[in-house]
Parts: C-alpha cells; sequence; structure tokens
C-alpha cells in the first residue's frame, strides 16, 4: 500500500480518483479518495448537496468543479465503518481547508465504491 499523503491526526491517503456523474446534457467530474485510519480503510466522497437541479450556467458548473460559487453547496460523504463514523468526521474536519460538512449517505457504501471502481470512467489521480 502505498501512502499519498499522512496526516498528524492518523489519517493516510492512499488512492484518489476522479469519478464522472452522467447526467442530461452534460456531466460532472468528483473526487473519490481511499483512505486509512488505523488498520481501517473509508473512503471520502465530494459530492453536492442541496442543489435544486442540474440546469445551471456554465459559470455555475465550473464554480462547483474549482470550489468558488458551488462551495456552499459542497460536502464530504464519509463511507466508513459506522462505530468509526463520528470519530472520522471529526479528524477529516480538521484537515479540510475549505470547511465542508462532513454527512453520511445511505446510498454511499463500499459495495457502491467496487461499483464505480469497475463501471464508470474512473481516472486515477496518483
Amino acid at each position: 500500500m502505498k501512502i499519498l499523503k499522512e496526516f498528524s491526526n492518523g489519517i493516510k491517503v492512499t488512492r484518489r480518483m476522479v469519478f464522472f456523474s452522467h447526467l442530461v446534457g452534460g456531466s460532472i467530474s468528483r473526487q473519490l479518495t481511499e483512505c486509512y485510519y488505523l488498520h481501517y480503510r473509508f473512503y471520502i466522497r465530494e459530492n453536492y448537496n442541496g442543489i435544486p437541479n442540474f440546469n445551471v450556467s456554465s459559470n455555475e458548473r465550473i464554480g462547483f468543479k474549482t470550489t468558488g460559487i458551488g462551495q456552499k453547496y459542497q460536502v464530504l460523504e464519509i463511507c466508513c465503518p459506522a462505530k468509526l463514523k463520528e470519530k472520522l468526521a471529526l479528524k477529516i474536519s480538521e484537515i479540510d481547508e475549505l470547511s465542508r460538512p462532513i454527512t453520511s449517505n445511505k446510498n454511499f457504501s463500499y459495495k457502491w465504491v467496487a461499483q464505480v471502481l469497475v463501471e464508470k470512467q474512473t481516472i486515477f489521480l496518483d
């Protein structure tokens, strides 16, 4: 296991990927990060929360991708063992430079991650 980045709070980043959510009329790229804490593997997914629809202008879309005007909509979702959810959420919020809220999503699971790695168009960054 190659460690890309290690934080002082014990979180180790091992893989970063970009995947695409295909929508009618286009797609949005989002990042998926594989991390370890102690011996537990978990994932962090960048997502957008509270967007009424995806009929947005190109300027807004660029803002979503570059954390400009869309920053208030960005959240980090965590996929980890249930017993670590609160602890990891605190540790992640300590190191997130954009101060995005940490949320859970019942559809974001280890099974979903496996499907994204196999089925969707995924680009490994490191």
